[in-house]
């Protein structure tokens, strides 16, 4: 089995947005803060974005200041993991590619799992509801777990 959340591999997608000018507009089309598992890399990654969209530079000092100015800096793990995160985890834009589609997979893969578990209880638990409305259902919510959102 599986892990469905790799925070590593979400901490080293953050790392490269940060550390890496270029990584942002390399990989924005392509991942977004719903994608994160952690709520610390989600909140970190919503910050990077918003500076990013409001024509902003990253670094960690900017992005601790976004966020404290916000009152988030504690709900983003403090500056005690802000600073982890970039002295420890490797910043690459040559692997960066693969790391966001690893996380957006992970994404993707907890969200199947939680309409097949819905569909499985309502199966089992909802004897009024028709069979063919719960597959329906689950097949349309599968359907929107591969969308981006």
């Amino acid at each position: 089995m599986i892990n469905l959340h790799s925070t590593q591999m979400e901490q080293a997608v953050i790392a490269a947005l940060i550390g890496i000018d270029s990584a942002y507009d390399n990989v924005s089309n392509k991942i977004n803060a719903d994608v994160f598992y952690d709520e610390r890399n989600r909140i970190i990654f919503e910050s990077i974005d918003a500076i990013k969209k409001g024509g902003g530079t990253v670094d960690i000092v900017l992005v601790a200041e976004w966020l404290e100015s916000r009152k988030r800096l504690e709900m983003a793990g403090g500056e005690t993991y802000l600073m982890n995160l970039c002295a420890n985890t490797p910043a690459s834009l040559f692997n960066l590619a693969m790391y966001v589609d690893k996380v957006n997979d992970l994404h993707v893969r907890r969200n199947a799992l939680t309409a097949l578990e819905q569909a499985k209880d309502q199966i089992q638990h909802n004897p009024g509801r028709l069979a063919a409305e719960v597959v329906t259902d689950a097949q349309c919510e599968l359907s929107s777990a591969i969308q981006p959102e």
